[in-house]
């Protein structure tokens, strides 16, 4: 059985992003649903901003969450009647497509240009993390990975790192 449903990553934050889950074939993926709150307007029960007088943004944010849930339901059937197996890296990255994080054009297949591609994006780029730029040890760290995996296996797949396969 599919499940859908939206967590904070911190309930003792002042604001905190908002998470959904996907449950799937004894599969989990947690992923970012770009968007935060503050936890006294959140319903832990029903997975979605309370509807208050003191957040009138509550129905704006449970619309857009309601679009990421929708997607996450047609991705994950689109991928079921393509596929035997689906890996969380491969339902993540159908979901920034779905999304228009990405384009599908635009984010490479295979693991070693996919890194480079990373990369490339980061450099120069705030991490929404610890509101940073991306430190330079952690883009030579990403190209260290990538020369090694060059070394080991030059067409390396996200299925092959992950074990899965299709």
């Amino acid at each position: 059985m599919e499940s859908f449903n939206f967590y904070l990553k911190d309930k003792k934050a002042t604001r905190t992003p908002i998470r959904i889950v996907f449950s799937w074939n004894r599969q989990r993926l947690v992923y970012s649903a770009k968007e935060s709150i503050n936890p006294k307007y959140w319903s832990a029960k029903n997975h979605k901003a309370k509807l208050v007088n003191d957040f009138p943004e509550a129905y704006r944010l449970n619309d857009r969450l309601e679009v990421i849930r929708t997607a996450a339901k047609e991705v994950l059937n689109r991928l079921k009647k393509a596929d035997a197996t689906i890996g969380k890296d491969k339902l993540k990255r159908e979901m920034d497509i779905e999304l228009k994080r990405i384009s599908s054009s635009s984010a490479p297949l295979n693991l070693i240009p996919f890194i480079d591609y990373v990369v490339k994006q980061r450099t120069g780029s705030i991490n929404p993390k610890n509101n940073r730029l991306y430190s330079l040890s952690t883009m030579l760290k990403y190209k260290n990975v990538r020369d090694l995996l060059q070394e080991i296996k030059p067409d390396i797949d996200f299925d092959d790192v992950t074990g899965k396969s299709g």
